[in-house]
């Protein structure tokens, strides 16, 4: 039984918040590195 009752559903949550917040910084980094490259033009 895959991800059956409030067990799987906190795990299926948390793998959801880890993932987001991995694409945040990973927004957040990107984000510095265009503005270091648009100051150095």
């Amino acid at each position: 039984r895959a991800g059956g009752g409030p067990e799987g559903a906190r795990r299926a949550q948390a793998r959801g918040e880890g993932q987001a917040a991995q694409g945040q910084a990973a927004q957040e980094a990107e984000g510095e590195r265009e503005a270091r490259e648009g100051e150095g033009l």
